[in-house]
């Protein structure tokens, strides 16, 4: 390490993650007597190691712990997983899904049946040979056939045979397989290209596979003893091949891929001397070759010692073999990666033929098992029984991790320790703006799974697997009988595991929100993910009903009416989207998508309303003639970020902060038209008459207000309150503050008028540091109101007129009046000397003279500028007296003191 120490690292062998949500119990399957240890219970996300006398034999086999139900382990035979098989890198890391064998055979077996393996050839039972594919399964093998337009299916259920063996055809030709059942008839599958694979392969199931089994002498038999190959040495694939010695000596016979060899060997002469033995380890290169100068399908190898070999068929698909056998396993062999080694069979290959991850499946016992009685005529009891059977099957994804590189699957290195995951085959994520109940339909089974997904969460679904085609569908508030969406396939081996579609979801109140499906194939996990997003979430901010529809082509959808505050899917970014308002007439058309920017969308009132019938009446939203709606993009927050978010909003917001009620009106409209009423902690959308910008406003406290005081309210707009507050004076004197300020970010024209209570720090306020009761107003206003201030008093500034230039103009000391003295204009900072005070012949103030001066001593100040803190700034007006300005002016009486020059100081405050 890098600071010295010593760090152990401790990996098991083999170690099990549970990362699904069900807890589970692990066990390995030993060899020979097929009991089950088990090894220890692992929460959910938790893990356990394997006890290392376990780790290399056996078969690792695990079961499910549910709550008052049982399961069994899952099957050793097809699903569990080979421990040696694990560590020499021939484990399958995958299975076979066939949606043809699905659509074939699934209502006639078991929905828990599992494809093992299929091969194509031929039923020979009457004496036709029918050619076409085998389906190996854990519970019957199947066959079926199209000889000129006629179908032929067979199903020979596992249990019933009694007896397999190797048989030739035509005397000559090892490719064939008689299997014979309880009711003694016997079944010839012939034309195998790969016979031995097909045998080993059915071998695997067969629950009593030594007394069923004929174990004939066959050419992978005698491969083992010419060979002399190791039990872990298993041969994958065998095709019929010719050894070619020089242009002049060519031996027919078989090649063989194993594990760890390439193999040749005469079907004449089964000597050393025609045979070839190759380790994967000693090949060093691979070169396709054409036999007889003509034929593509000759492969050459050469060895580290400079050894060649020169091999062709007429049966095999050499690209193939070449590119997906030989080279992965000489991978393997030489630890360049663990790629899975499965037999490689020229197979008539269709399109439905695809590979899914390994999984892991464990079936509820039998007494606890959904009942498979015919389904009544009542659809509820079907549902409910489809629904039900989810529970009797649970199904895991198995990812294979290399404990020390933390590679997984094919780059994992053979005879690493490993990590064995457990997943979720399913992962359900609802990015909607609503909660949703999601299904995934097997309809080949009869099976429902279903799961109840809040907005932005995601959940797991284990009760349907991936070998069948599944269908999707998903309805809005789970809670309630809300319609279901159409259904529609989602996964199938035959189509793209990447889809993306688009389906409607009903709403409660008949209308429906456009939801974005989308399935991906998560590379971590090796299962499936679908994640349910709005493109676009139309949010209705206005405060009032906003109704909209969309133009397709040359016709409009239904109208839907957006609920203030909720937001509601939308999908149609290349439609025209046009809103409205009760009583209004619709808006223009404009495009989703394009509104990238802030859009102002006017609605004007629909005149024709006015002229119908008082009965047909409709009453307007607003009593505006005319209303501005703010449109606005943006993108929601994780982890809906994959939505964008079209808001429509007022362009002005009222916002009560203070302790009673207040009442705001617009000036200049008449009536009560244009007035809002709000509660303590109330906000509302304002709609004025008229451009926002020109808007003018007054507000009282609603338990002051009568039509009597509203023309003496102060008059101010709320756009200029936006650069600094204003202070607002009530009918009883009472002092509020008024302050807008942007309700979102970027472009948007949207702003908040909030009414508070005054702070410390606000605008403007007088400090009087004169020993003076002084009054102020504001210059040229119509208002009568004078501002009074105490000596050694701080008040706020109260602008009877807040539209009028902010300039202050003494007008009164102690009670007495001031004419003509200069004004001092608050946007600037600035000192104004008051100096012809004497004109007044009545004296100013009568004090004692020695109290006066002493406290004139101690408390006379400078010219200064102080403001506030933080949140803003403001102007701060203080009279003091001129430095060296005289206390007692000669003349007077004693006892009586004159303001000389006093000294007016407008600053921007620095500090509260």
């Amino acid at each position: 390490h890098q600071d010295g120490q010593k760090i152990l690292s401790v990996s098991s062998m083999v170690t099990v993650r549970n990362r699904s949500k069900v807890p589970l119990m692990t066990g390995v399957e030993l060899v020979g007597s097929g009991d089950i240890v088990q090894t220890g219970m692992i929460p959910a996300d938790g893990m356990i190691a394997l006890p290392l006398r376990y780790s290399f034999a056996g078969t690792l086999t695990v079961r499910p712990l549910v709550n008052e139900l049982d399961y069994l382990w899952c099957s050793g035979i097809t699903e569990g997983i080979n421990l040696r098989s694990l560590h020499e890198g021939t484990l399958r890391i995958s299975q076979v899904v066939d949606s043809k064998f699905q659509r074939l055979f699934g209502k006639d077996l078991p929905g828990d049946t599992t494809l093992i393996e299929w091969y194509s050839c031929a039923n020979d039972t009457d004496g036709v040979m029918k050619q076409g594919v085998m389906y190996v399964t854990d519970y019957a093998l199947c066959h079926h056939s199209n000889l000129i337009g006629r179908e032929h299916k067979t199903v020979i259920r596992i249990r019933d045979i009694v007896s397999m063996r190797k048989v030739y055809t035509a005397l000559v030709f090892p490719n064939a397989i008689a299997i014979t059942t309880q009711d003694g008839k016997t079944w010839y599958f012939r034309t195998f290209i790969n016979r031995a694979e097909a045998f080993r392969t059915i071998l695997q199931v067969l629950p009593n596979k030594d007394a069923v089994a004929a174990q004939d002498d066959d050419v992978d038999d005698k491969a083992r003893k010419l060979f002399r190959l190791a039990p872990s040495d298993t041969i994958l694939c065998m095709y019929s091949a010719s050894w070619h010695h020089d242009t002049a000596r060519i031996t027919s016979g078989y090649v063989l891929l194993t594990t760890h060899h390439l193999l040749f060997m005469s079907s004449s002469d089964t000597s050393a001397a025609s045979s070839v033995k190759l380790p994967w380890t000693s090949l060093v290169a691979f070169e396709k070759k054409k036999s007889y100068l003509v034929q593509n399908n000759a492969i050459q190898v050469k060895t580290k010692d400079g050894q060649e070999a020169f091999f062709s068929s007429t049966k095999w698909n050499r690209d193939k073999v070449l590119t997906e056998d030989i080279k992965q396993l000489w991978s393997v062999a030489n630890g360049k990666s663990s790629a899975e080694s499965a037999a490689s069979t020229e197979k008539d290959g269709a399109s439905h033929v695809g590979v899914r991850c390994r999984t892991l499946s464990c079936n509820i016992i039998d007494s606890m098992a959904t009942k498979q009685d015919a389904d009544p005529k009542d659809n509820n009891q079907i549902y409910k029984r489809q629904k039900d059977r989810a529970k009797d099957t649970v199904t895991w994804s198995v990812v294979v991790m290399d404990a020390v590189t933390r590679k997984v699957g094919t780059e994992r290195t053979a005879g690493h320790p490993c990590i064995i995951e457990l997943h979720p085959p399913w992962v359900i994520q609802n990015f909607t703006s609503s909660a949703l109940e999601v299904q995934l339909i097997d309809p080949v089974s009869s099976v429902i799974g279903s799961v109840s997904v809040s907005s932005g969460a995601s959940d797991q679904l284990l009760a349907v697997d991936l070998r069948r085609e599944l269908h999707f569908r998903a309805r809005a508030n789970p809670w309630s009988p809300a319609k279901w969406t159409e259904t529609v396939l989602v996964h199938s081996a035959s189509r793209n595991p990447e889809v993306e579609l688009v389906v409607e979801v009903p709403d409660s109140d008949g209308g429906a929100q456009s939801v974005v499906v989308e399935v991906t194939k998560d590379k971590t996990t090796c299962g499936f993910r679908i994640c349910l997003y709005n493109r676009y979430w139309l949010l209705n901010l206005t405060g009032l009903p906003l109704k909209f529809h969309r133009m397709v082509g040359a016709e409009y959808t239904p109208t839907k009416t957006l609920a203030n505050g909720k937001p509601f899917g939308f999908d149609a970014k290349d439609d025209s989207l046009e809103v409205t308002l009760e009583g209004f007439m619709w808006s223009d058309a404009f495009s989703v998508e394009k509104s990238a920017e802030s859009l102002t969308i006017p609605l004007v009132c629909n005149d024709n309303k006015q002229s119908q019938s008082s009965r047909d009446l409709v009453t307007k939203a607003v009593p505006n003639e005319r209303v501005l709606l703010d449109v606005s993009t943006s993108t929601a927050r994780p982890p809906f970020d994959r939505t964008t978010i079209v808001t429509f909003a007022p362009q002005l917001i009222i916002e009560n902060c203070l302790e009673e009620a207040l009442v705001v009106w617009q000036r200049g409209t008449g009536g009560h038209h244009h007035t809002k009423w709000l509660e303590n902690g109330q906000a509302c959308a304002f709609y004025p008459e008229g451009e926002v910008s020109n808007c003018r406003l007054s507000a009282n406290l609603a338990c002051l207000d009568s039509d009597d005081m509203r023309d003496s309210r102060a008059v101010f707009s709320p756009i200029l309150c936006s650069n600094e507050p204003v202070l607002l004076e009530c009918s009883d004197k009472r002092v509020i503050l008024a302050e807008t300020v942007p309700l979102l970010e970027g472009n948007v024209t949207t702003y908040t008028l909030r009414f508070r209570e005054p702070t410390e720090v606000v605008p403007h306020k007088i400090v009087n540091l004169t020993h003076y009761t002084l009054g102020f107003k504001q210059l040229n206003s119509s208002k009568s109101w004078v501002t009074q201030v105490r000596p050694w008093q701080r008040v706020k500034m109260v602008w009877p007129e807040p539209l009028k230039p902010k300039s202050l103009q003494l007008v009164e000391i102690d009670g007495q009046r001031v004419h003509d003295t200069p004004a001092a204009q608050t946007e600037s900072a600035q000192s104004v000397n008051v100096d012809d005070l004497k004109s007044d012949p009545q004296p100013l103030l009568a004090r004692d003279c020695v109290g006066v001066t002493e406290r004139l001593k101690s408390n006379a100040a400078q010219a200064a500028v102080a403001s506030g803190s933080g949140k803003g700034s403001g102007f701060i007006l203080r009279m003091h007296h001129q430095k060296g300005a005289p206390l007692l002016a000669e003349g007077l009486y004693p006892g009586v003191i004159e303001l000389d020059a006093p000294e007016i100081v407008i600053g921007r405050e620095q500090g509260a």
